[in-house]
């Protein structure tokens, strides 16, 4: 009975998740042909301590002050969240919470950071890491 609740907790939670995501190959094409997107990196500062390698581009809002930080993001722009989870769920979240927000245009990136990475994709070193 335990192991089938848990199993019902877990496919209630990924169904709650269900959020249009983004491929890497498909951010990648965006951004070559010059397409106007925001990408935001979700990581933690400490994760980013460790690793502060980022997708082009990306501009950095800790997962914790999405809600208080969802201002600074362009209505006018479809906004890539990626985290370094691997359902992205943490992006998969926050989108949810833009989108009730009234960010019109919000979607994961389909395996975040290590399926950029995976592909061969470039990532920026921010200055002052």
């Amino acid at each position: 009975a335990w192991v089938g609740w848990k199993y019902f907790q877990r496919a209630r939670f990924l169904r709650g998740l269900r959020v249009d995501r983004m491929s890497p190959e498909e951010l990648r094409r965006k951004m070559e042909a010059g397409e106007p997107v925001v990408v935001v990196d979700l990581r933690h500062a400490l994760e980013l301590e460790n690793d502060p390698a980022r997708i082009p581009g990306a501009i950095w809002i800790d997962y914790e002050q999405i809600d208080e930080r969802f201002h600074e993001l362009p209505e006018n722009r479809e906004v890539i969240l990626y985290c370094s989870c691997p359902n992205e769920a943490s992006s998969a979240l926050a989108a949810m919470r833009l989108l009730k927000r009234g960010v019109p245009r919000v979607r994961p990136l389909e395996g975040g950071i290590l399926a950029w990475r995976e592909n061969g994709y470039p990532v920026d070193i921010p200055q002052g890491n």
